[in-house]
């Protein structure tokens, strides 16, 4: 871990500051804290165990598993955010009964992720609804909803022939699973031991206890570090029963939404973001639906996020086509575009893919072009980085402790292998944390932005992993007048325009940015960073370059980190510095794509629309 070289009499980061919704003068929404600095989240879903009866429905099965996980997470990867998974079942044991002792559990571990200054993302997790759908002779399972909710209404033996391709097909194509979620939405009367009940009304009364649980027993300093909920993962409509999918979104959708804004308001919640999700098909490539539109019309709830998830379906199934540099770019420009026109900052809450090395399913390419289309979009007609992209904040599926060491019985046996549930096998770690899943680190040690002082222009993180097959990724370069700088390098380049704040920008660097081995070019400054001793605003501190401004204006400022072991001059590098502040004068990134750029298309009702039609 890296030491404080010089203080910054004026520095105050380390102190927390509230986040809140804001917009930029681009239209774009965006997360701030109270200092008036844009804020960006990089993380993990934690996790998968909470599908699982073996782990009591939590992230860990006990406190000391959650320090030595969360310690872990923190320190190799930077993460300043979990979407922490609970499950409505773990919470409420029967109607008008809470698992008290569920609360006391989740609370500890939320807690614990907090002292490793990590924001906590609270996610109502749920996949085919509930297991209570299942049954002995089913070759799946669910989780989510109580198994008096499931009793209480009348369900045919669950069954689906065709759904063997992958568990996911049962949310559209298994009548059973449809059923449930058509019964949520119509929140329709169930039978209890207390007499009848409406579904949505057990569940926002269990919610409320919750919110209001969290809200007493987390310390306002702990309590600044919730940054919102996620009220449903993943939400299905279960057929639309003749409504078009906005009619659908306007009936069912966000009037639920609604109702979980007000029980937030209610339960102290109100500063707190919603991370509402579109429903689940409307960005996939699956081949057995269509990729609906996600607007909910007239949309007024205030504090909201649009959450999203992204999965290549196609090329987890039948796909056939590699990826390549810069793949995910319209995908993730879709996801900024939907943001945009419902005037909320995008968030990622759920993307990766499972542990291959296959030509088409490869696990590290796309990850990395995952992240790559987070971080950045490219210009229409050239391969440079659009200089002004929104960055989009996210959490990957998922940092799973116990991976490969479960106790989960289902059905009569003792499931022990992968994520132990569905066959899914998602988790970045194994062995307890003792080694990544990947082949390479380098695609999940990423480096970040965590604050910007000003306005944002781009980011881009040059990871270059290898691809566990036979090449590293070169995707990008420094370009500046026709000729490529860093191909070969890991770098993170920064762009950002003015100063709004008095706290600075901070910048992740991972653990292998070594500071004599690293390079660093800003507008004002050129050297390795351990030459920063004599700088007055440049700062690095725990794996974070520090950047301070003191202008008001809106000059352009970047910063340029380079981790190489290749030697460079101090004159190469001022003569380099130079012509990127040329280039950024002119409204251009140096940021550039190397070799051949292939965007994919994106899925929009029942077709496919092209790269220049999803920036128009």
């Amino acid at each position: 871990m890296w030491k404080t070289i010089v203080l910054i009499p004026f520095f105050f980061a380390t102190a927390f500051a509230q986040i809140t919704n804001s917009v930029t003068n681009q239209g774009n929404y965006i997360f701030k804290d109270s200092f008036g600095r844009e804020v960006f989240f990089r993380g993990w879903n934690v996790s998968g165990a909470v599908k699982l009866t073996s782990t009591g429905f939590k992230a860990f099965k006990n406190i000391s598993d959650a320090k030595k996980s969360l310690k872990l997470l923190r320190e190799k990867t930077g993460s300043n955010i979990i979407r922490y998974t609970i499950v409505w079942e773990g919470a409420h044991l029967e109607v008008d009964t809470i698992d008290q002792k569920y609360l006391r559990d989740i609370t500890e571990q939320i807690k614990e992720a907090i002292r490793n200054k990590i924001y906590i993302l609270l996610d109502y997790h749920q996949d085919l609804f509930s297991r209570h759908l299942f049954h002995q002779d089913s070759k799946y399972t669910g989780n989510g909803a109580p198994k008096y909710i499931i009793e209480g209404s009348s369900y045919e033996k669950e069954g689906c022939l065709v759904c063997g391709i992958a568990w996911s097909v049962n949310t559209v194509l298994n009548k059973t699973i449809t059923l449930a979620y058509r019964n949520f939405w119509n929140n329709i009367f169930i039978d209890t031991k207390k007499g009848k009940r409406d579904i949505q009304g057990e569940y926002l009364w269990q919610l409320e206890k919750v919110l209001n649980y969290l809200k007493k027993n987390l310390t306002p300093f702990e309590w600044n570090y919730i940054l919102g909920l996620d009220p449903f993962n993943e939400p299905s409509d279960g057929g639309l029963e003749g409504l078009s999918d906005v009619e659908w979104n306007r009936q069912k959708l966000y009037p639920f939404y609604q109702k979980v804004r007000k029980i937030m308001n209610d339960s102290g919640w109100q500063k707190k973001t919603l991370f509402a999700e579109p429903i689940v098909v409307w960005n996939t490539s699956a081949p057995f639906t269509n990729a609906n539109n996600p607007i909910y019309p007239d949309l007024k709830i205030e504090n909201i996020s649009f959450n999203a998830h992204y999965y290549d379906a196609i090329r987890m199934s039948l796909g056939i086509s590699s990826i390549k540099n810069g793949a995910y770019m319209a995908n993730m420009d879709h996801i900024r575009n939907y943001a945009k026109k419902v005037k909320a900052p995008p968030f990622l809450s759920e993307f990766g893919m499972w542990i291959e090395k296959g030509r088409v399913k490869n696990q590290v390419r796309i990850i990395n072009a995952t992240y790559q289309g987070m971080d950045a979009s490219k210009e229409v007609d050239s391969n440079y980085i659009e200089f002004r992209t929104p960055l989009i904040s996210g959490t990957q599926w998922h940092w799973g402790f116990y991976h490969n060491n479960h106790q989960e019985p289902l059905r009569g046996e003792v499931l022990k292998d992968n994520d132990a549930w569905n066959g899914e096998n998602f988790s970045i770690i194994t062995d307890y944390g003792g080694s990544y899943t990947t082949p390479d680190k380098y695609v999940v040690e990423r480096s970040y932005p965590r604050a910007c002082q000003g306005n944002l222009l781009h980011f881009y993180y040059n990871a270059r992993p290898f691809d566990g097959r036979a090449k590293f990724l070169d995707w990008a370069a420094i370009r500046v007048e026709d000729k490529n700088h860093f191909d070969k390098d890991r770098f993170s380049f920064m762009a950002w325009e003015g100063s709004n704040s008095k706290a600075p920008t901070e910048i992740y660097l991972p653990l292998h940015f070594k500071l004599e081995t690293t390079y660093l070019v800003t507008e004002k400054f050129v050297g390795k960073l351990s030459e920063l001793k004599n700088q007055l605003l440049l700062k690095i501190s725990d794996n974070t370059l520090y950047i301070y401004h003191t202008d008001k204006g809106s000059d352009i400022h970047f910063s340029l980190v380079v981790n190489s072991t290749t030697p460079y001059s101090l004159d190469y590098l001022k003569n380099l510095q130079q012509k990127i502040s040329k280039r950024l004068s002119m409204g251009k990134s140096p940021v550039y794509l190397m070799g051949k750029v292939r965007v994919d298309k994106v899925h929009v009702g029942k077709g496919k629309i092209n790269f220049k039609n999803i920036k128009e």
